[in-house]
């Protein structure tokens, strides 16, 4: 099986997550979730106000451990199909993701995770249904169990990214070098930095590509629950031609709205 389009967009979207400890898991804390959910349920709009249209619904649900079991993810512009991942532990570390388009339930791909004796480093490798490795990746962490690099480590295409943090241990900077241009030998960056509001959600963004792209996205949470957590998001981007500043596309909007319930 190829790797189809759909996937590679669920993998950028779910691909696993780090926690303290140099553990590959998916938990309501690295969710950014404040209090244990049971399911998370998120749709996200094109546009705001009475113009804005569905684009897709991710769903979460949690066992009571607090580890995410399962995640859906359906696309509206699609006539609701979608893709549905299911997660696998052993000894409180994930092991590996099945995941599957819901059209066609017996297509299945799987991410296997395997970890260092030192637990500093952790391969992550993507396989088709025949088993074929479509890719695989290399997880570097810091002594306080930070992920702080990740290595791909196909041939074909290598990169790598590096995450800085701020003393409070907050993601700050994200810098991915992308493979060599075939044209001039050279190796491209590509930058993010995101700053925090008072309760700890990303109010600002800045996003450079290797292609002179600048994308500004200042960030509103209007509604929160009694827990904590963020219940609307509204994302406004700004996209910017650096070598003129000239607008390229103006800005845009997408909401966000969630729905938690607890356990």
């Amino acid at each position: 099986m190829k790797f189809t389009l759909k996937l590679f967009i669920f993998f950028c979207l779910f691909s696993p997550v780090f926690n303290a400890g140099a553990q590959v898991q998916y938990d309501w804390t690295s969710a950014g979730i404040k209090s244990k959910p049971k399911k998370v349920i998120q749709k996200h709009y094109l546009g705001e106000g009475n113009g804005k249209r569905l684009s897709e619904i991710a769903t979460s649900e949690y066992d009571r451990n607090g580890k995410v079991s399962s995640k859906t993810l359906t696309y509206s512009f699609e006539g609701n199909s979608g893709i549905k991942t299911l997660y696998n532990y052993k000894n409180g570390k994930l092991a590996n993701m099945i995941s599957y388009q819901l059209a066609d339930t017996a297509t299945r791909d799987t991410v296997w995770v395997s970890y260092s004796k030192n637990k500093k480093e952790a391969l992550v490798e993507y396989r088709d249904v025949q088993g074929n490795k479509l890719k695989s990746e290399l997880h570097i962490f810091d002594t306080a169990g930070r992920e702080i690099e990740l290595k791909a480590l196909a041939e074909t295409r290598k990169y790598v990214v590096t995450y800085k943090y701020n003393k409070a241990g907050m993601l700050v900077k994200i810098t991915r070098s992308k493979p060599e241009n075939p044209l001039d030998g050279t190796s491209r960056p590509e930058d993010e930095t995101y700053t925090y509001d008072a309760k700890g959600f990303v109010s600002n963004y800045i996003g450079i590509s290797s292609h002179g792209l600048k994308l500004v996205t200042k960030t509103e949470y209007p509604t929160i629950d009694k827990k904590g957590n963020w219940t609307t998001k509204i994302e406004r981007t700004e996209s910017i031609v650096i070598k003129d500043n000239s607008h390229l596309t103006g800005d845009r909007a997408e909401v966000f709205e969630r729905e938690i319930v607890y356990y």
